[in-house]
């Protein structure tokens, strides 16, 4: 409702009327009287404005008619009177029209007011519909700028906003956004006390109000006034609204009366509007409840029938069984795995159906037992579906109880897992059989092991077939369970050797490297590979089911086949058993291949090795010889250590013990190297130090890089007194001399290594070796040699040596080998070589015509040979 004085546009009308008269009085002076057109000003006021304000106009135009009189000099005179009178009489009877208009367009509002609150809130399905409208409706009625509406929150026992509304040009962002987030408690606030009092409330000064939350947010709208009235649902509040203005306006009873009135015709259709809810919601609940029902009849019978659609099409087996163990129901998957028709399980018990399979029965006993589910039970054994035939299953078994959890019976889930085990059984087989291929490089035997694995695990029959240059196919190993028909296959192969322009079998498949499967050897196909009736006889005793054979090829060449085959078993091949045979005979082709360049490298090395070291030590007299020579890693590599005892003339010997730089074929060409030109240099010249000053000059002129050489080169000569050595080392481990006595000592001085600088510092040094004393020569792999105590060492080969004085050259050097090769606990890590020179009275005395022994005659005619 609009309220009354507000707005200059409002006054103007009647305040200009009474200023017009006036003036038009003044002009006309005492002749002209206008005095009573003045009540032309509460006149107009008493259409425009309220009573209060009507008085004012009037009381303005009385005193304007008192002044007219003054200025006119007539002032209390009859005349005067006569025309204040009626502007006086006018003013109050304008009050009366003013009030009269007033409260009439006040009652007319209000019912206006009423049936717009009416109407919103019958077009309103619920109160967040309506409190929009209600808020707008209200607000502008009652010329409010602000208004919002809330809503008693039962189970939280707290006041929260429903909505709010603002007059057009209201800015009041952050004031709404404090309404968002607050949650009035009983008393607190504004729209709090109206809910705690169940009164309306009037705050004249919002700012001022301790109790006021939004009070900060509020003065920046400039919203300084607020009221609120309830919403009440009988004697119950169950929200509140409340309007704001910039400024206080007194509210009357009339108003606060129609207000009130408001609230409980909001309060009737709130809780209308709940009782609807509730009932709406309970005639939801009843049609859901029915709706389920059916739903559930419909879903039952939809589960039947899918039940049905997933029991005979699932590739599982499913059966239902009693608690007597008897086939309540099953589907086609498990009767076709036990072999039988549904219809003649039902009723039958499982022990009468399944008599191969014990443990069947006994896991369904023990879920009615126990109550207890059993899970993924692994079975394997034979069917009257595929009698001698082992199959495997993964069986699951759970109770199906009844309303008051009693056991009904047993759930059965049975799948199939032949493949699956055929595939493990196959893949354990692959890897022990690959394991057996790579343990050792004797391919020969490896075979026979292979042979031998695959019985029975892939076949009751093995036979490998070898394609040999000079000798055609032959058969290298045959493998069965029975040594007897082990020996009829070989009776068959000596009769009846392999065509080699056979169609079929092994002859066809290493001719052509295509693999051949029968998954049925039937009596056609016997005839068709026999040669004669004793032939198909024997090929009949052997009872063949199905069989198989694949190339053993490696590089595209073709090495041989393997043949398996299946009889007492009754076992049928397939593609996935070709396939598992077919990888076999790639990694046993690759197998064989391998071993026969590992032979070749080896014999090569064995080869080349043996010509770098001299094929038997010479005979010296005076003196015992032996040596020891031990290559590291594997045998196809040519070790880097060697030595050599040869004649240098004048009844003078050269002994040499060295270590190139490598091992293969690069260690192989210096030793050649070494050796040739140690020979040649000794016989143009005597001196040790020129000799190996050669050896230095050819090493550095060939530029080999890293063509390192070390050496002791020896020069034996024997005198009255035993022998007489000088030796000389070029970067070479100092031998040692063992004494006839025990005693132990170092029998050289350092020197340059060879290769390395083209000035080599030598130092030669002398040594006799009485009766009974031994050199002993070695090179690094000796004292180098390692294991987990450390390295060997010279202290502890020089207590070894201590340990065995008076033992023959060829004692002592198998012993340094013995300990070495202990002490690495294995093969030695590095190359090892062992020379030992033993002075020995009667030894090698026998000499030729020109004073030579034999040994050292005979290598002299050696060298002429050689040299000429």
């Amino acid at each position: 409702m609009k309220r009354p004085g507000h707005g200059i546009e409002r006054w103007a009308p009647p305040l200009a009327a009474i200023a017009v008269v006036c003036a038009a009085d003044l002009i006309g002076g005492a002749d002209v009287s206008l005095i009573s057109l003045l009540i032309l000003g509460p006149l107009l006021a008493s259409f425009r404005l309220g009573s209060r304000q009507t008085a004012v106009v009037g009381g303005v135009a009385l005193a304007a008619s008192v002044l007219l009189g003054i200025a006119n000099d007539y002032f209390g005179e009859s005349s005067h009177l006569t025309r204040i009178l009626p502007v006086a009489a006018a003013a109050v009877l304008c009050v009366w029209l003013s009030r009269l208009r007033r409260e009439r367009e006040r009652a007319a509002l209000l019912l206006a007011l009423q049936g717009s609150v009416s109407r919103v809130l019958n077009e309103s399905p619920s109160l967040p519909d309506a409190a929009p409208r209600l808020l707008r409706v209200i607000g502008e009625s009652l010329d409010w700028k602000w208004g919002a509406l809330w809503e008693v929150d039962r189970g939280a026992d707290v006041l929260r906003r429903v909505d709010r509304w603002s007059a057009p040009g209201v800015e009041a962002a952050e004031f709404e956004r404090a309404g968002e987030r607050i949650r009035y408690e009983r008393g607190v606030g504004v729209p709090g006390r109206v809910w705690e009092s169940g009164a309306p409330a009037s705050l004249p000064e919002v700012d001022k109000d301790p109790n006021f939350p939004r009070a900060r947010a509020a003065a920046e709208a400039g919203l300084d006034a607020a009221f609120a009235f309830p919403i009440r649902a009988g004697d119950s509040v169950v929200g509140v609204i409340e309007f704001f203005d910039a400024a206080h306006a007194e509210i009357d009873p009339a108003q606060l009366e129609m207000l009130t009135g408001l609230g409980r015709q909001i309060g009737q259709y709130v809780e209308r509007s709940r009782g609807e809810e509730q009932r709406a919601d309970l005639l939801e609940r009843e049609h859901g409840a029915r709706m389920s029902a059916e739903g559930a009849e419909r879903r039952a019978a939809e589960t039947v029938a899918l039940l049905d659609t997933l029991l005979a099409r699932a590739p599982a087996g499913f059966a239902f069984i009693d608690t007597e163990l008897r086939y309540v129901r099953v589907n086609d998957a498990l009767a076709a795995i036990s072999g039988h028709a549904p219809a003649d399980m039902v009723g039958r018990r499982v022990a009468e159906m399944l008599p191969q399979l014990p443990e069947v029965v006994h896991g369904l006993g023990s879920v009615i037992r126990t109550g207890e589910p059993v899970v993924d039970a692994e079975i394997s054994g034979e069917t009257s579906l595929a009698p001698g035939i082992e199959r495997h299953w993964l069986a699951s078994y759970y109770p199906v109880r009844g309303l008051h959890q009693e056991i009904l019976g047993v759930g059965a889930v049975v799948v199939e897992i032949t493949d699956r085990k055929r595939a493990e059984v196959g893949a354990a087989y692959l890897a022990e059989a690959t394991a057996a291929l790579s343990a050792s490089l004797d391919y020969e035997a490896t075979l026979h092991n292979v042979a031998r694995l695959s019985v029975p695990h892939l076949a009751d029959w093995c036979a490998v077939q070898m394609l040999e240059p000079d000798a055609g196919i032959t058969t290298l190993a045959v493998a069965h369970a029975d040594p007897a028909k082990e020996r009829l296959v070989h009776e068959l192969n000596d009769r009846y050797p392999p065509d080699p322009e056979a169609r079929v079998g092994s002859p066809a498949v290493i001719r052509t490297g295509e693999s051949q499967l029968y998954p049925e050897i039937d009596d056609a196909l016997l005839q068709a590979a026999a040669s004669d009736d004793t032939h198909l006889k024997l090929l009949r005793d052997l009872g063949l089911r199905s069989g198989m054979t694949v190339p053993l090829v490696a590089r595209g060449r073709p090495l041989g086949a393997l043949t398996f085959a299946s009889a007492e078993s009754g076992r049928t091949f397939g593609a996935r058993d070709l396939a598992l045979a077919e990888e076999l005979g790639h990694r046993a082709g690759a197998a064989i291949e391998n071993a026969r360049l590992y032979r070749e490298r080896s014999h090569i090395a064995q080869t080349l090795q043996a010509s770098l070291l001299p094929p038997r030590l010479p005979d010296i007299p005076g003196a015992e010889l032996a040596a020891r020579y031990r290559a590291a890693g594997e045998a196809v590599d040519v070790g880097g250590d060697f030595y050599d005892v040869f004649p240098t003339g004048d009844r003078r010997w050269a002994a040499v013990v060295g270590d190139v730089l490598g091992k293969g074929p690069s260690a192989a060409a210096m030793i050649g190297l070494t050796r040739h030109t140690l020979r040649t240099a000794a016989m143009r010249e005597s001196d040790s130090v020129r000799i190996l000053a050669t050896l230095n000059e050819a090493l550095c002129r060939e530029g080999i890089e890293e063509s390192f050489c070390t050496a002791l080169y020896a020069t034996i000569e024997a005198c009255a007194n035993g022998l007489e050595l000088e030796l000389t080392s070029a970067g070479h481990p100092l031998p040692l001399v063992l004494r006839a006595d025990g005693s132990v000592e170092k029998g050289a001085r350092p020197g340059t290594v060879l290769g390395a600088v083209p000035e080599l510092a030598l130092d030669p040094y002398r040594v006799t070796l009485a009766e009974g004393d031994a050199l002993v020569i070695f090179t690094d792999g000796v004292l180098e040699a390692r294991s987990e105590d450390g390295v060997f060492g010279e202290e502890q080969l020089r207590r070894l040596l201590q340990s065995l004085p008076g033992v023959s050259a060829q004692g002592l050097a198998e012993r340094v080998e013995r300990d070495i090769v202990a002490f690495q606990a294995g093969e030695p890590r590095d190359d090892l070589a062992v020379l030992v020179v033993r002075s020995a009275a009667g030894v090698n005395q026998q000499l030729d015509p020109g004073g030579r022994s034999p040994g050292e005659a005979a290598e002299l005619e050696a060298r002429e040979r050689a040299t000429s």
